[in-house]
């Protein structure tokens, strides 16, 4: 496998390498013979179905997965040659040496070389809570889990009313059928005003 590498920054690396054609073609054929002996395609008997009519239903599904599975192998170990860590997802494009050329970029991870993590320090961030704070929660885990009953009069501020909206434009509505059902609380400023 050939495979150049070329710095483009800092952390960032363009590798640029080849798949190798003939183990392409290999892996092709292969998967192309081994759908040709269990695909069913009405007309045919199992297993004896012309090669061309295989070629033309399976092969740019084959040709694609066979690109992707040898891209993605080709991409590993020439990474596992040049002994590079990458962080993060690479970018992948065609190369400008044929069909089977492609560029990858990607960005490394640090080399930090030796900590001596005895002389870092660690700051400790803690927080402080009054009894403000604690009522506060409270207050607003009862509003959170309280229950609610149905009553007669009519909505209040603090009440939770049940409504269904639709849109509408002029004498029409938008979309013409559907609504949307929700629950609001009153005097909360979840809704419109007018509303």
């Amino acid at each position: 496998m050939q495979a150049s590498i070329e710095s483009t920054g800092n952390l960032e690396r363009r590798l640029t390498f080849s798949l190798p054609e003939d183990r392409l073609q290999t892996h092709i054929s292969g998967r192309l013979g081994e759908i040709a002996r269990t695909a069913r395609i009405k007309g045919f008997r199992p297993g004896k179905i012309p090669a061309k009519v295989i070629e033309q239903r399976f092969g740019q599904q084959v040709r694609s997965e066979a690109v992707d599975g040898l891209l993605r192998e080709t991409f590993d170990a020439a990474l596992r040659e040049h002994e590079l860590r990458i962080a993060g997802t690479p970018r992948i494009d065609k190369g400008e040496e044929g069909e089977f050329s492609f560029v990858a970029t990607v960005e490394l991870i640090p080399d930090f070389g030796d900590v001596d993590v005895s002389k870092l320090t660690v700051v400790r961030h803690t927080a402080e809570i009054n009894d403000a704070d604690i009522d506060q929660m409270i207050t607003n885990l009862r509003e959170q889990r309280r229950s609610w009953s149905p009553v007669t009069r009519g909505a209040q501020d603090g009440d939770l009313v049940a409504l269904e909206t639709f849109s509408q434009a002029g004498d029409e509505r938008l979309p013409a059928e559907g609504t949307e059902k929700g629950s609001v609380i009153v005097g909360q400023g979840m809704m419109f005003e007018q509303i």
